[in-house]
């Protein structure tokens, strides 16, 4: 689809695609298979992705920086599972 070795806005191009065939949804919805999503597609199912978004909502209070994975499961400590695990649910 992309000629990768010609192409050097590769990364901006993927995420406009993305956008047009994913689209955006600022609320969680159920996708064609019925896995939580919101955004451009993003499984609220899998933990880690689900976290990030509620750090992004400000459900832990202040909104934390997330530059890693690892910024990712800070936030999935036991002052925030119970959150977590609500929304898992």
């Amino acid at each position: 689809m992309f000629e990768t070795t010609q192409n050097t806005n590769y990364l901006e191009d993927t995420s406009n695609l993305l956008k047009i065939v994913e689209g955006f949804r600022k609320q969680p919805y159920g996708d064609t298979k019925e896995i939580l999503t919101i955004g451009y597609g993003i499984n609220l199912q899998v933990r880690t992705w689900l976290v990030a978004v509620l750090n992004e909502l400000g459900v832990f209070g202040e909104i934390r920086e997330v530059e890693s994975e690892n910024n990712i499961q800070a936030l999935d400590n036991l002052e925030n599972k119970a959150i977590i695990d609500e929304f898992i649910k």
